[in-house]
């Protein structure tokens, strides 16, 4: 797939982005990001715009994590306002580092950056592979998108709830397309999982990227999942399953996730049978998913209307990238 336009607006916020395609209606998504063109580096919204009580939280972040969250309290503050939020208020996070917004709003923020991923995806090898790669994947990249290769991005995206009732909560993720170690499979997928993905491998998309796929798909469910039950849940306490596109558009398609029958009965109790309790542990909750050149987009919503709906259709397949 062709490298996504990089523009951005006056203020700094990338002008398009493919997450944006893979969201309902009336989810409003902000992003930005900073990249090897020297036109790009040095963009404020990574380095000042918050708050005094994010500030008083940040002090102490060492460099890249105080970057990411400046980008992300600074996209979240554009989305709120145009999502027609009149204030500016701070967004704090909870013991869990997960953001909370203003009442009445739902969001999700994603961020990464290319040397961690590279760090990451190498994690537990002595193995030289796995750097070369990754090296080569960027190279591949960057010479496909001449001078203009994204090294960091970060995303918010907001809903209103007084204008979108029926979304519970939402979730995305953004991943660079770096194979994944092969020794963090295992971590991420179960054996039928990993089966189900060699049957998809297909020659743009090997085992390892599907693998980091559903890595992100899970990110994203989990990002949906926490704030509606504030719980932990470890990757392979949720089934994955993917519909690509077509079998010659792999790179795009639906994904459904649902918690397995083994993390249901431990984590539903009596205090937790509520109907959107219900609805979140005895769904299958549909996302989507988006690889160009460089990243594996994903993003997922809880939507009460959803389990009305058939799980995949030609419509569906219609409106992605």
């Amino acid at each position: 797939m062709p490298y996504p336009p990089f523009a951005c607006s006056q203020d700094g916020f990338l002008l398009e982005s493919p997450l944006r395609q893979l969201l309902p209606t009336g989810v409003v998504l902000v992003a930005v990001a900073e990249s090897t063109n020297p036109h790009y580096k040095g963009n404020p919204l990574w380095l000042k715009g918050l708050t005094d009580a994010e500030q008083q939280i940040a002090h102490n972040y060492i460099d890249k994590r105080l970057k990411e969250f400046t980008a992300g309290r600074n996209c979240c503050r554009e989305a709120l306002s145009r999502l027609n939020c009149r204030a500016s208020p701070s967004i704090l996070p909870d013991q869990r580092r997960a953001p909370r917004f203003p009442e009445g709003f739902i969001g999700s923020i994603t961020h990464t950056d290319l040397q961690s991923a590279q760090r990451r995806d190498q994690k537990s090898t002595t193995s030289k592979n796995s750097t070369t790669v990754n090296q080569n994947h960027a190279e591949s990249a960057k010479n496909r998108a001449g001078n203009d290769l994204i090294t960091r991005y970060c995303a918010a995206s907001l809903i209103n709830k007084s204008q979108q009732a029926h979304y519970l909560s939402i979730g995305i993720d953004v991943e660079y397309r770096t194979p994944i170690n092969p020794k963090l499979s295992a971590m991420i997928c179960s054996e039928k999982e990993q089966a189900l993905l060699r049957s998809l491998k297909g020659d743009s998309i090997s085992h390892h990227e599907w693998i980091k796929i559903a890595f992100s798909a899970k990110e994203s469910f989990y990002k949906a999942f926490y704030p509606l039950t504030h719980s932990y849940l470890d990757f392979l306490q949720a089934d994955i399953t993917f519909s690509p596109k077509s079998k010659m558009h792999l790179h795009t398609g639906a994904f459904e996730i649902k918690i397995t029958e083994a993390a249901r009965q431990s984590k539903m109790s009596p205090q937790k049978s509520s109907d959107v309790a219900q609805f979140i542990y005895n769904h299958a909750h549909r996302g989507y998913y988006f690889c160009d050149e460089l990243f594996v987009y994903t993003a997922i919503t809880f939507d009460q209307q959803q389990s009305l709906r058939a799980s995949w259709s030609d419509d569906d397949a219609a409106s992605l990238p």
